[in-house]
């Protein structure tokens, strides 16, 4: 018999140990959600955007763990082919990440279903479409029922789509209605199918599935937001009613939206409004980032200019504010637009969107970020082509008056201030607030035309700035009881920085004000090279 020696024997049981510590890890996901605005909120009516669409919510950002052994995420409806070419040519675009993703979940523990509706003859033979099928059988047998066999077009209390359907939602190049056969036959054969793991179902033999494997989250993704993604038989409706928790992964998804219907914007806003629908009146979202690292995906036709957001802490109510004012961006002023939320705990991630972005938002009060963002920050900053504008905090956003913790960063206000050219050193009280003057002379900047009017009162205490550096370029100033400092400034780019603009307004009430959300907005168009 041959002998193991003790350490050997410890080496073999630690392995498995951490083995079994892997498989276990759980699946770390940020929601993002709408969730009603109320009075009560107190935070300056803020929502109250002159001619924005539907603000009256708050978005919510939650990060959650979810036990992969409880989950099932659903591909739903990538078929090899449709009526719709617009259609065909945006899921050939969304199948490598798509197939990313599903080999992520799947190696962490995930049940895979995929579901090609109307597609189960042309895997009559296969493994995963006989362990559906054997697992309905089973639960039959045993007297249990599905919660839902049926579409599911409108939920309770859930109001029409932002979108106008009503012509099937063909953008250019429609052949024609589905033909006998159908357009579609399979899946698309890019998104691969493990026989002896996966599933695959198109109808209430997923409800089975899932009670038999005990599964009680289910990560969607697949198309169309608008019609199947919501209404199939397993859609997100009916999932949501039957007391599954769900989420929408938001970026892998796609919209049948015509553009020369109502609300006349792009295909790629028309399905944002979707997907904000979903947020508002079924489920939460992620992005696929949150499972494979990276960037979420965009589609060629994207080709907005991207706008990123940092915030995290409750103060000025900053967590609420930016993301509304992202969202206004996107509706107004066609931008694309990531938040990189830290929930007031530090949970920052996507930190690979400021690789490419045209701006970077900061408001952000005295938080350390971790190592890898701050390097992505210090690289942005130096980059003539990309730019950055502080808000209000900012300028002691990272500093914490600590020493910062292994793998993180913190910047002191002396850098804060060397960097964006100006300086912080306290503030007024709270209860004065300060006049905003804009700087008029014979050399006032173009960004101020038009901003009226031209002095008006912020609730926001004063910041005290001075002194701006040489070549920093004011714009506004605070005015309190005499006391005069600099409010807002930019210093243009050189070849070795980039586009840096700095404001102290930032108020929940400064973005209700018409002269101070025109500022902001001014700012960030600025900096991303408008």
């Amino acid at each position: 018999m041959r002998r193991f020696n003790v350490f050997s024997v410890v080496l073999l049981l630690f392995s498995l140990a951490c083995g079994l510590s892997t498989l276990a890890e759980p699946l770390s996901l940020q929601l993002r959600s709408r969730v009603p605005y109320t009075s009560d909120m107190n935070i300056g009516g803020f929502c109250a955007y002159e001619g924005f669409n539907d603000a009256d919510y708050l978005f919510r950002y939650q990060t959650t763990e979810w036990e992969p052994s409880e989950t099932a995420l659903i591909i739903c409806d990538m078929w090899n082919g449709h009526h719709c070419l617009d259609a065909v040519h945006r899921v050939e675009e969304l199948v490598p990440q798509m197939n990313e993703v599903v080999k992520a979940a799947r190696e962490k523990g995930v049940l895979i279903v995929h579901s090609p509706s109307d597609c189960m003859g042309a895997y009559r033979d296969t493994p995963a479409r006989r362990r559906a099928i054997e697992s309905k059988e089973k639960g039959t047998a045993a007297g249990l029922r599905a919660p839902a066999s049926r579409w599911n077009r409108r939920a309770e209390g859930e109001p029409r789509q932002p979108i106008d359907d009503s012509d099937g939602g063909c953008d250019k190049s429609c052949r024609s209605e589905p033909t006998n056969p159908p357009w579609w036959t399979a899946q698309h054969p890019g998104l691969d199918i493990d026989q002896e793991k996966d599933i695959i179902s198109d109808n209430d033999e997923i409800y089975y599935v899932f009670q038999e494997r005990k599964i009680r989250n289910i990560l969607f993704m697949g198309v169309h937001a608008n019609m199947c993604v919501q209404g199939r038989p397993f859609g997100i409706r009916n999932l949501v009613k039957s007391g599954y928790n769900v989420v929408l992964v938001r970026d892998l998804t796609d919209s049948m939206y015509n553009p020369k219907k109502a609300p006349f914007v792009s295909h790629v806003r028309g399905t944002e409004l979707v997907v904000g629908h979903i947020e508002r009146y079924h489920c939460p979202t992620i992005v696929s980032s949150d499972l494979i690292g990276g960037k979420a995906f965009r589609f060629r036709e994207d080709t907005r200019k991207k706008v990123v957001f940092l915030v995290s802490d409750d103060h000025y109510h900053a967590d609420k504010t930016l993301p509304m004012l992202a969202e206004y961006l996107m509706d107004r002023y066609d931008f694309y637009c990531v938040v990189i939320h830290g929930e007031g705990r530090g949970k920052y991630r996507h930190f690979d969107e400021l690789d490419d972005c045209n701006a970077f938002v900061i408001y952000q009060r005295r938080s350390e970020i971790p190592q890898v963002l701050a390097e992505k920050f210090l690289n942005l900053v130096k980059n003539p082509n990309q730019g950055c504008l502080g808000m209000r905090t900012a300028s002691h956003g990272f500093e914490t008056r600590t020493d910062a913790s292994p793998g993180w960063r913190t910047f002191s206000v002396r850098e804060m201030a060397e960097l964006f050219g100006g300086n912080y050193a306290n503030h007024g009280p709270d209860a004065a607030g300060s006049d905003v003057e804009n700087v008029l002379n014979d050399k006032t900047h173009a960004l101020l035309e038009g901003i009226e009017p031209a002095e008006w009162h912020s609730v926001g205490s004063q910041y005290y700035t001075l002194p701006l550096a040489e070549d920093s370029l004011l714009l506004q100033n605070s005015n309190e009881n005499g006391r005069v400092e600099p409010l807002t400034w930019i210093r243009p780019s050189t070849e070795s920085r980039a586009r840096l603009a700095f404001t102290c307004l930032g108020h929940p009430a400064d973005f209700n004000h018409p002269a101070g959300l025109s500022m902001i907005v001014r700012l960030i168009r600025w900096s991303a090279g408008e």
